[in-house]
């Protein structure tokens, strides 16, 4: 594996392209074995085995995760983003505050 490039050095676009295509392919390469372990890992910790290390230990947790039908909602309560009646094309008022400004002052104000 080649060293990274100094700022120092006098690299061309092309070594530069070469190294980010390198980092690129071993970041690839790496995150495919993360995932390949990770589901070697789960397999096992479904089959009952245990294992600990000094920086992991291996648990398996359950989610939860609460979803509710899409359809259903949509069914009950409508579309939002598909409105049966079109958008009104009148314009909404705008308002404008102008420059913000402050009449009052700290001892005109009472909290009760």
């Amino acid at each position: 594996m080649t060293d990274a490039p100094t700022p120092e050095e006098d690299v061309t676009l092309t070594d530069l392209l070469e190294r980010y295509a390198m980092l690129r392919d071993t970041i690839l390469g790496l995150e495919t074995e993360k995932e390949d372990l990770a589901a070697r890992i789960k397999a096992a910790l479904q089959g009952g085995e245990r294992a600990e290390t000094d920086l992991y230990r291996a648990t398996l947790k359950v989610s939860r995760r609460l979803e509710y039908p899409v359809e259903r909602f949509r069914e009950a309560f409508g579309d939002a983003l598909r409105s049966k009646s079109p958008p009104s094309t009148a314009a909404a008022p705008t308002l404008w505050r102008g420059p913000a400004t402050s009449t009052a002052s700290a001892s005109k104000i009472s909290p009760w």
